[in-house]
């Protein structure tokens, strides 16, 4: 195991999403109790409308299933309620037993385990689709991760990705100079290299709930992702989310949560809501 697959695994034991739990007044403790759970999928969903377009669940019945990077387990319960064949992986425990925590809810086999994506534990050809939403960008290898979700889709299987999108206007305001840089080597022969992110753009985008950012994030352009795609038959893209929170910052949590909606639609209008890249990809 690499020094960043252990820093990863150590840092995403805390699972991504339980710093919104403590906003959402979970308890400490209560995180995995089923009101809990239960809370953060309504916020969950609320606050990412357009995963019900950009994750078609309705097509996963019968279909073998894989998603990479589990957090709450939001998602990967979505699947499993549409009749896919679930299995799930992450390189940490504390997801790990979000997961099968639910599918116990929900009478289900575990369907989560413990793994890699950059050596994924599964035969040539093995899923009719891939899942995985904010969890390549942290790998440390973001070429190696979607060459292994190739390498495990059955031939005709999609894989539905969201990763950081390079050139967000947040990115644009908060991290200018860094932005400037990317865009300038994206150009050139080195597009598909990768430009390290600083601690605060990492920690400007997850943080654990002792606020240390992740070990490792990388944002990309759709350039560089249809560099690293090329072996899919076909890539799309879509460009999705606003972030609401640093426009709102002095209105109050709920407020903002009213709010978001509203200023979703006129960012996707004016094109700025970009924060976010969400991709198809064909085997």
């Amino acid at each position: 195991m690499s020094e960043v697959d252990r820093s990863n695994s150590d840092y995403w034991d805390e699972p991504c999403g339980t710093t919104r739990m403590e906003h959402l007044g979970v308890i400490a403790g209560d995180e995995r109790s089923p009101a809990a759970l239960k809370a953060f999928d309504e916020f969950f969903f609320a606050f990412y409308p357009y995963l019900e377009r950009r994750i078609p669940f309705a097509s996963f019945a019968g279909k073998d299933v894989l998603e990479v990077g589990l957090g709450m387990g939001s998602v990967s319960q979505r699947i499993a309620a549409s009749g896919g064949h679930l299995t799930s992986l992450d390189i940490a425990q504390g997801p790990v037993d979000v997961v099968n925590t639910r599918m116990g809810w929900m009478g289900l086999p575990q369907a989560a385990r413990r793994g890699n994506i950059l050596e994924a534990p599964f035969p040539d050809e093995s899923f009719d689709h891939v899942v995985s939403i904010g969890c390549l960008h942290h790998t440390g290898d973001l070429p190696r991760a979607l060459s292994e979700i190739h390498r495990v889709l059955r031939r005709g299987g999609s894989a539905f990705v969201m990763l950081y999108y390079a050139y967000s206007p947040k990115r644009w305001i908060l991290w200018p100079l860094a932005t400037a840089r990317h865009l300038r080597l994206s150009r050139t022969a080195r597009a598909q290299g990768v430009v390290e992110a600083g601690a605060s753009e990492r920690a400007g985008y997850d943080r654990a709930t002792d606020g240390s950012p992740p070990p490792e994030t990388v944002f990309t352009s759709k350039r560089q992702l249809r560099a690293y795609a090329q072996a899919f038959q076909s890539v799309s893209i879509t460009l999705e989310n606003l972030d609401t929170d640093m426009l709102l910052y002095p209105v109050s949590r709920n407020a903002r949560q009213a709010i978001r909606p509203l200023l979703l639609r006129i960012g996707n209008i004016l094109g700025l809501a970009t924060e976010d890249m969400y991709a198809t990809l064909r085997k």
